[in-house]
């Protein structure tokens, strides 16, 4: 679309994108390229694997019907739950400090390339 203060023009395309005959081949590529077919066989049989659409069905209204406390470890929410504050402060120190480690290591890197590369596009000159 056109950035304009017109509002008729703002609607206006500047090139079609479809027409008839390029859907035509479009689809007359995706039925006739084997690539295309193989492709739709492998994702048709990882569908019947998985179970698809009648498993997410089945499981929603199991988990409605029975609750989901079942798949919760309250052991392990009440052993963590003490841990709380400190283990959450914990955790965004160790974020901080890989986050730092990263940045630091990236730009010894490209320090270290672009030292390379200078030293490549100057040579010293001996006397």
């Amino acid at each position: 679309m056109r950035m304009s203060a017109d509002h008729d023009e703002t609607m206006s395309y500047v090139a079609e994108v479809f027409n008839a005959q390029k859907v035509h081949d479009i689809f007359r590529e995706v039925i006739q390229n084997p690539k295309y077919k193989k492709a739709m066989i492998r994702l048709n049989a990882r569908r019947r694997t998985t179970g698809g659409a009648t498993l997410a069905v089945d499981t929603i209204e199991r988990t409605y019907i029975s609750g989901s406390d079942h798949l919760l470890d309250k052991g392990l929410i009440e052993k963590t739950s003490k841990w709380g504050y400190i283990l959450g402060r914990c955790s965004i120190c160790w974020l901080f400090l890989i986050l730092i480690a990263l940045i630091y290591f990236t730009v010894q890197y490209f320090i270290l390339k672009n030292d390379y590369d200078l030293a490549i596009a100057k040579p010293s000159s001996a006397k």
